[in-house]
């Protein structure tokens, strides 16, 4: 799971997603790459265009193409 939030977001509080997902990534055996949180720290709520696009660094393609159903 890679969640994506908007520090800023005035419609959904950012804790909404940092804080599940700091609990699931202390779950015993969540590697970092099965749990992934990024904050970003200049936007409201519509992140998922830079999400999508890469256009801050995130390549959340290259990431999803590296898991298979066992």
């Amino acid at each position: 799971l890679w969640a994506f939030h908007g520090e800023l977001d005035d419609l959904g509080d950012p804790q909404g997603s940092i804080e599940p997902m700091t609990k699931l990534a202390a779950c015993p055996g969540v590697t970092a790459d099965r749990a992934k949180l990024t904050v970003y720290p200049d936007l409201f709520h519509e992140v998922w265009d830079q999400a999508y696009s890469g256009s801050l660094g995130d390549d959340i393609y290259t990431w999803m193409l590296g898991f298979a159903r066992p």
